[in-house]
C-alpha cells in the first residue's frame, strides 16, 4: 500500500481497474502473486509485469483443455531436471494427481480454479522457503514452484501452452510468432527495445498505452543513477530521453 504511482492516472479506458492490495509476501514479494486467487471472475489470464504481449490473448490455449494452463518451466524442460525429486515433493504435499512444473509468468484459469489456490499456495511457499533439505536450486523459485505442487494437491486439471504462445526470452525464443514474450527481469528492457523497433508493437494499442518503453524504463532507471548517466548533466524530459540513450550507448 502507499501512494498510488501518477501513472495510473493515465489509464482512461474504462475496462481497466487498477487495485491497490496488501503486502502478503512477509519478506519474499513474490508471493503477493496469490492475489489474483481472489478473482470472482470465472476465467481469467494472469501476466508478469517483464511480458510483452504482441498477439491477442483471447485464442491462446484455445485447443488446450484443462482448468490452468501455462507452459513448463525451462528447467523442467531440461534433461536435468530432478524428475524424482519432483514425483517424491508431489507425493510429499498430497497431490491427487500429477502436475507439472508451470511457469507462473502466463497461467490461464478455468472455472474458477484460480479460487481455490490461494492458501495452499501462499502456505506450500511459506514451507519450501525454509526447507533444509530444497532440490530445485534457487529459492527466489519457491513460489512458482509451490503454484504447480499446490495444484497437484487440489487434483486441479491443467493444459500447456506451445513455445509461440508462453516465448521465452532469456533462451533467445524468436519473437516473430509469439503471443506473450517473457523477456526475463534482467532484460526487459533490451529485449522491449529490440522488439519496439522492429515491429513497433506499442504503436498499435490504445493511445493511452503508447508511452514509448525507453521513456517509461530508462528516465527511472536514469535517474536512479543505474545507468552510468547520473553526473552527464541529462536533463530527463519527455523530448530528451532519446538522446540519453544515444549517450547510454
Amino acid at each position: 500500500m502507499g501512494t498510488a504511482p501518477k501513472s495510473w492516472k493515465k489509464i482512461t479506458d474504462k475496462r481497466i481497474h487498477v487495485v491497490e492490495v496488501d503486502d502478503i509476501g512477509i519478506g519474499f514479494w513474490m508471493i503477493n502473486k496469490a492475489h489474483f486467487c481472489a478473482s470472482e471472475e470465472e476465467e481469467i489470464v494472469f501476466i508478469d509485469t517483464d511480458t510483452l504481449v504482441l498477439k491477442p490473448l483471447n485464442s491462446i490455449g484455445s485447443g488446450v483443455k484443462g482448468d490452468i494452463i501455462g507452459r513448463t518451466t525451462s528447467h523442467y524442460e531440461q534433461a536435468s531436471w530432478p524428475k524424482q525429486a519432483w514425483q517424491e515433493y508431489l507425493d510429499k504435499y498430497g497431490a491427487s494427481t500429477y502436475f507439472p512444473y508451470l511457469n507462473t509468468g502466463l497461467l490461464g484459469f478455468r472455472n474458477s480454479a484460480h479460487q481455490r489456490l490461494a492458501e495452499p499456495w501462499k502456505k506450500i511457499t511459506r514451507e519450501l522457503l525454509v526447507d533444509e533439505n530444497f532440490p530445485f536450486g534457487p529459492r527466489h523459485h519457491a513460489n512458482q514452484l509451490a503454484f504447480s505442487l499446490a495444484a497437484g494437491k487440489l487434483g486441479i486439471s491443467y493444459g500447456l501452452l506451445c513455445a509461440n504462445e508462453h516465448a521465452y526470452g532469456w533462451e533467445d525464443a524468436p519473437f516473430d510468432d509469439s503471443f506473450v514474450y517473457h523477456t526475463g527481469g534482467p532484460g526487459f528492457i533490451d529485449r522491449a527495445m529490440s522488439i519496439h523497433r522492429k515491429i513497433k508493437v506499442l504503436d498499435k494499442g490504445p493511445q493511452e498505452f503508447r508511452q514509448p518503453i525507453e521513456r517509461h524504463y530508462f528516465q527511472q532507471q536514469a535517474k536512479e543513477g543505474l545507468l552510468g548517466l547520473k553526473n552527464l548533466g541529462v536533463r530527463f524530459t519527455k523530448d530528451s530521453v532519446k538522446r540519453t540513450l544515444r549517450i547510454s550507448k
